[in-house]
């Protein structure tokens, strides 16, 4: 039952921030600030440092990632 919960609220989080980005994203575009599309490339290793830190210092990361995976 806490699972289904969690999931559910977890959506309902996720799906509201695509929607605050949207408008976010459309009212940047509305000015004269340059607006680009990137990959995750575009941070080179920085992204994976950060995990492979933060999973040092703090291992319950890696089974919060785990259960996510799940959900």
């Amino acid at each position: 039952m806490i699972t289904e919960v969690m999931k559910s609220h977890l959506d309902s989080l996720v799906a509201s921030y695509a929607d605050i980005d949207a408008d976010y994203l459309g009212k940047l575009k509305g000015t004269t600030v340059p607006v680009k599309s990137i990959s995750r490339d575009f941070f080179g290793d920085a992204i994976d440092k950060w995990y492979a830190d933060w999973r040092k210092k703090a291992p319950l990361l890696m089974d919060l990632e785990k259960e996510a995976s799940k959900l």
